[in-house]
């Protein structure tokens, strides 16, 4: 029986979820604020040619106001340019927030968050999926077709991951590399080849969502210019699934809309309300706005539909990943040349094991070989004044390198979203503390780094580590979470509201526990996962 959806967003679960009801028949409306991001450069521009040019490399760069310019404050080294209105921290709402203990990162663009995001695709395991109450043998199809719809390349030949990063995927192509990084595979490779190899650390090349394939018209020809938007198209963003969507009669895309709440019926949703006060007439809802945006429109129906009296009402949960950027030198690339042709992330991925029970078996590190990035921060650390910082850097950029460690996040009753409906603006506060757990892990994980990298020739310099602000890791989840049991404010296992029984919710907000691998791929896979079963 061919039904009608109405989807909220049009990020990765938004998209991915509209396509795949499309292609069983359905009708799709899609509610979506949808701002467009800025447009890239032609094809054949590269950070090399941007820079030659001094007045465009000046507007490019900084914008013709020099609002980008970083201030003595920034930490960032991986930053997206102010030119880029698809990141910001100042959300679509017109809300009073409090984001003293947590500074999320909104997307306000058509395409979501990944629209501009680091393209690392990495699945799932079992052992990752605590508290999912579904199987990785339960979403195994989706993977397949969600590894399809972002053209995920890798290693064509199997590495030291492939036994635990994407198993159940072969590659079909692979994204270029920079010397340095090559340099550190065979340093790797040579090292197990005559000692003992270490288990605790396994390295190889990044997965990430590049086309790369030979005959494709958006192949990427590493230019340098990834976040700053990429030429060639070359990166997926849920822009390519949206046209997809566009090819079905079925479908319908509706922008500038900002969605407030549901108006319920019975325990039904009949209304999808505007900001504007705009009613949209709904049948079945799928709400797919990001874990932070999902949650304030749930919050929101909470109070409109007397679900709950209080003025004041929390979401379940709130998880992120916790970000730590730590500088090495890699000693064996000491006067070798340094180049900006080559992708801006990160060409190597190392998994390194842990041994607390309560969080998944591998955490997630981007090693990072540097190219044309943000260097402010690195700059700041060397205490040599601005002109010989400058000099000093210069002489040792080709050996350096980020290792950017993404710790694993669960539940805590401390960590939600409050909204407080009690004014005549609403107000919304972020409640985020770090446990004393995930500070032990920390540790653990940069000690066992530390060994593996030093036999390579390459010097953690943990001294110079670099914290980033909580809600800095983007992989937003846990706010309607899982739940075995029926409890307000989460889903069961095939994310269906306990709230209302005509809403699925199929963004990251329903995962219970958050990996440290990047989420991009793996919401896409529960999002078609949920939707072809509706």
């Amino acid at each position: 029986m061919i039904k009608k959806f109405t989807i909220i967003g049009s990020g990765a679960a938004g998209a991915n979820a509209a396509l795949t009801l499309l292609e069983k028949g359905h009708k799709v409306e899609m509610l979506d604020y949808g701002k467009l991001d800025s447009a890239p450069l032609e094809i054949s521009q590269t950070f090399k040619t941007v820079k030659s040019n001094a007045r465009l490399a000046a507007s490019f760069f900084y914008g013709n106001d020099f609002s980008g310019i970083n201030g003595p404050n920034d930490t960032d080294i991986f930053k997206y340019p102010k030119r880029r209105p698809s990141i910001s921290t100042t959300n679509l709402y017109d809300n009073e927030e409090n984001t003293d203990q947590f500074q999320p990162i909104f997307s306000n663009c058509k395409g979501g968050l990944a629209v501009a995001w680091g393209a690392n695709s990495i699945e799932f395991n079992q052992d990752d999926m605590i508290g999912f109450e579904y199987s990785k043998q339960d979403i195994e199809s989706s993977y397949k077709v969600a590894f399809k719809r972002l053209h995920v390349s890798g290693p064509v030949h199997e590495d030291d991951l492939s036994s635990i990063v994407n198993a159940s995927y072969k590659f079909n192509s692979s994204h270029d590399m920079s010397s340095a990084d090559n340099n550190f595979i065979r340093s790797a490779k040579l090292k197990n080849k005559f000692f003992l190899k270490n288990k605790n650390v396994l390295v190889g090349q990044s997965r990430l969502a590049i086309d790369n394939r030979l005959n494709s018209d958006n192949k990427c020809y590493s230019c340098g210019l990834c976040i700053w938007g990429c030429p060639s198209n070359s990166i997926y963003t849920p822009l390519k699934t949206l046209k997809d969507c566009k090819k079905f009669e079925n479908f319908k895309y509706i922008n500038n809309v900002k969605v407030s709440h549901f108006k319920s019926d019975n325990g039904a949703i009949k209304y999808v309300i505007d900001k504007s006060g705009a009613r949209y007439e709904a049948s079945n809802v799928i709400l797919a706005a990001g874990a932070i945006n999902s949650a304030i429109i749930l919050l929101k129906s909470f109070k409109e539909n007397k679900i709950v009296n209080n003025n004041k009402i929390r979401s379940v949960g709130l998880l992120d990943t916790e970000v730590i950027k730590i500088p090495y030198l890699s000693l064996s690339k000491i006067f070798k040349k340094f180049t900006t042709d080559k992708i801006q992330f990160n060409g190597l991925l190392a998994m390194v094991k842990n041994e607390n029970k309560n969080f998944p078996l591998w955490t997630q590190v981007e090693l990072l070989s540097l190219g044309s990035l943000i260097y402010h921060p690195l700059l700041k650390k060397i205490p040599l004044g601005v002109k010989n910082s400058i000099l000093a850097f210069n002489l040792i950029k080709s050996m350096l390198g980020v290792a950017t460690i993404f710790l694993p996040d669960k539940h805590s009753d401390k960590n939600y979203i409050e909204m407080d409906f009690s004014g005549p603006i609403d107000k919304v506060r972020y409640s985020y503390t770090s446990s004393r757990e995930k500070k032990v892990l920390k540790d653990e994980i940069i000690k066992k780094l530390k060994n593996y990298m030093r036999p390579l020739g390459s010097i953690m310099i943990s001294q110079q580590a670099i914290e980033a602000k909580n809600g800095s890791g983007i992989h937003y989840a846990g706010t309607i979470p899982i739940r075995a049991k029926k409890t307000r404010g989460c889903v069961n296992s095939h994310c269906k509201s306990y709230d209302f029984n005509n809403l699925h919710v199929v963004d990251g907000s329903v995962f219970p526990s958050l990996p440290s691998k990047s989420i991009t791929l793996n919401i896409a896979a529960n999002s078609i996962r949920v939707c072809k079963k509706l």
